[in-house]
C-alpha cells in the first residue's frame, strides 16, 4: 500500500512510508551489530536508478546518501538510532485529478449512483488554493542563490528565482575515508545570473564540504565562496535543508530558536516563518525521539515553510504535511577576487 496511489492514499500518506523505512532502518542497523561493524563505509554506486552513481555514507548513527548529479545534494538523511528518515517527504507535482479539483465546486452531495472517481469531494473549504508544484527536487546540503527582492512568501510558494546553477550542476566529490570519519569536497566553478535582461553573469566559485565522525551524531559542512569575475556581486546565498517529521500541527513536534519567543502556531512544523540575526535552530520530534539542530558560525535569517500535498482518498480531498524546507539565508558582497567562507553544523541528539 505505501507504494500505491489511488483513491486510498498510498505513497501521499506519511505514515505509511514511514513503516516502511523504520523497517529498513532496523534492519541495517541489527545487521551492524551482527557483523560486529565499529567503523563507517562509503559505497558509490546507482543508489536511485538515475544512471549516475551516488555516495552513499553510513556511520553508527547516520545513513546518508549523497546526489552528485544534483550538485552533491543529499536525497536521504536517515538517524538510524531512532530508525527514523529524517528526508521522509514528497515534492508536490501536477495530479490529473488536481484539474477535477480545479474546475469543480465543492460536492458534498448528489443525486444518482455515481462512480467514486467521478465525485469531487474536499474535506475542508478552498483546498484548490493549496495547488502548489515544486520545480525542482528538495532536499537538504542544497545551494542557491537569491535575488535581494525575494520574500518569504516568494519562497514558500515557490515563486522564487533562482540565480545560480549550482544546485542542478553535476558534481563529482573528492571523497576521504578511514575508520574513524568520512568527508566528502565538491566544488564547482558555476554562473550566478542576478540580471534577467542583459544576462549579466558572474563567475563564482564554490566549495562545499560535509564531514560525518563515526560516533559523533554531528554532521559539520562548510562553505566557501570566491568571486571569479571581474566585477564585484552582491550575493543572497541559501543553505536549504528540508525535513519530514510525519506530523506538520502536532503538539509534540516544533520549531524553536534561542532567544526567540515563537507562539504555540508558529511552533508548530506545519508553519511558515523568518527568524533574522539567528544561529540557530531546531526542530523537535517528541514522539520520535530526537531533536534536529541547524547551527551556524555566523548569523542567517532562517525561512521556514511546509511542503503540504494534495491528493485524493476515499473520503475526498486532503491536505496532507509532507514535510518542512528551511533556508538558512547570507547576504553579502564579493569584489572580484574576494572569498568568503560559511560554517554550520546539523546536529541530531536522541530525547528519552
Amino acid at each position: 500500500d505505501p507504494y500505491w496511489h489511488g483513491i486510498f492514499g498510498g505513497i501521499y500518506l506519511p505514515n505509511l512510508r514511514h513503516e516502511v523505512y523504520k523497517n529498513l532502518i532496523t534492519a541495517e542497523r541489527e545487521l551492524d551489530e551482527v557483523e560486529k561493524k565499529n567503523s563507517s563505509s562509503v559505497i558509490e554506486a546507482d543508489f536511485n536508478c538515475d544512471g549516475t552513481a551516488d555516495v552513499i555514507v553510513e556511520s553508527d548513527k547516520f545513513i546518508i546518501a549523497f546526489d552528485p548529479s544534483r550538485g552533491g545534494a543529499i536525497s536521504e538523511l536517515s538517524f538510524k538510532p531512532k530508525s527514523f528518515n529524517l528526508t521522509n517527504f514528497i515534492n508536490r507535482i501536477p495530479e490529473a485529478s488536481h484539474e477535477k479539483l480545479k474546475g469543480s465546486a465543492t460536492d458534498t452531495k448528489r443525486e444518482g449512483a455515481a462512480s467514486i472517481h467521478d465525485i469531487v469531494l474536499t474535506k475542508e473549504e478552498g483546498l484548490e488554493k493549496h495547488l502548489l508544484y515544486d520545480w525542482y527536487r528538495h532536499g537538504c546540503f542544497i545551494e542557491h542563490f537569491l535575488s535581494k527582492d525575494a520574500t518569504l512568501d516568494d519562497f514558500a510558494t515557490q515563486q522564487f528565482l533562482e540565480f545560480g546553477d549550482f544546485f542542478k550542476s553535476s558534481i563529482i566529490p573528492k571523497v576521504t575515508s578511514t575508520d574513524t570519519e568520512v568527508k566528502l569536497e565538491f566544488e564547482h566553478e558555476g554562473n550566478v545570473t542576478h540580471s534577467l535582461t542583459n544576462n549579466e553573469s558572474h563567475k563564482i566559485l564554490l566549495k562545499k564540504n560535509i564531514s560525518a565522525q563515526y560516533g559523533s551524531s554531528d554532521l559539520k559542512i562548510d562553505y566557501f565562496l570566491q568571486n571569479n569575475s571581474d566585477t564585484p556581486i552582491d550575493i543572497r546565498f541559501a543553505s536549504e535543508w528540508t525535513f519530514g517529521l510525519l506530523a506538520g500541527d502536532a503538539h509534540d513536534r516544533y520549531f524553536e530558536s534561542p532567544g526567540v519567543a515563537l507562539s504555540d502556531i508558529d511552533k508548530q512544523l506545519r508553519s511558515k516563518g523568518e527568524i533574522g540575526n539567528a544561529t540557530e535552530l531546531s526542530l523537535t520530534d517528541e514522539w520520535g525521539g530526537y531533536r534536529i539542530e541547524i547551527d551556524t558560525a555566523e548569523p542567517c535569517t532562517f525561512w521556514r515553510a511546509p511542503i503540504e500535498s494534495v491528493a485524493s482518498s476515499e473520503a475526498g480531498f486532503e491536505r496532507l504535511y509532507q514535510g518542512s524546507v528551511i533556508f538558512g539565508v547570507w547576504s553579502f558582497t564579493l569584489d572580484p577576487q574576494e572569498n568568503r567562507s560559511l560554517g554550520m553544523v546539523l546536529r541530531v541528539l536522541e530525547r528519552q
